[in-house]
């Protein structure tokens, strides 16, 4: 991203030493070459490492494998069903039914989600399914989605993450404009990771 791009040059003119990581798994493939090198970068594994020696043009010597720190809530994650009355309350989900979490990639990517979840809604209200079952909508949290504006019955929409404004802003990763400025505190993390452990099934289309 550009900002750690500005960051990492400031201490290289300073002569901070500096360490990073790639910020997703597909970074080093996907998002063009790397544009300011960091003193040491964390990788997830020997495939990941490969790539940032091939693509990035790091050696191999300036560069440690880690794992995914990103994974270590989820080893943290106490066992069985302790939390999940809490977390249904503060969603306004009922503890009886059963929950789906469906994950909202954004207009840009499934510009019919609106569609899709008016249908969904309709068929719960109508008894379609064999179970009693309610819907958590997990927005993405930089991308919005037009299904933001509908009143639905049985499906809650969920915005996770911190927002660091109201404005909108340009993507320079993904070239979509009017995207949400945002960061992940513990909190959010710990969000994500109750919103999969307490669903019964996971719709994830991206």
């Amino acid at each position: 991203s550009p900002d750690d791009c500005r960051l990492l040059l400031t201490a290289k003119r300073r002569g901070v030493k500096t360490i990073t990581s790639a910020k997703s798994w597909d970074v080093l493939t996907t998002k063009a070459f790397t544009r300011v090198k960091a003193d040491l970068m964390m990788v997830y594994n020997p495939f990941n490492e490969e790539e940032a020696i091939v693509i990035g043009d790091y050696p191999k010597e300036h560069l440690l494998v880690t794992g995914f720190p990103q994974f270590d809530a989820y080893a943290r994650v106490p066992k069985g069903e302790e939390g999940r009355d809490d977390f249904m309350r503060s969603m306004g989900l009922d503890r009886e039914k059963r929950l789906i979490l469906m994950g909202i990639p954004g207009d840009w990517l499934t510009p019919y989600t609106h569609e899709i979840l008016s249908a969904l809604d309709a068929r719960i209200e109508a008894g379609a399914f064999v179970k009693p079952i309610q819907i958590l909508a997990r927005l993405h949290p930089k991308y919005p989605d037009s299904s933001e504006k509908l009143t639905l019955k049985h499906i809650v929409l969920d915005r996770p993450g911190t927002h660091l404004s109201k404005a909108r802003e340009f993507s320079v990763d993904m070239g979509v404009g009017n995207t949400y400025a945002w960061t992940f505190t513990d909190r959010d993390l710990q969000h994500l990771v109750d919103s999969l452990r307490f669903s019964d099934v996971v719709v994830n289309t991206a």
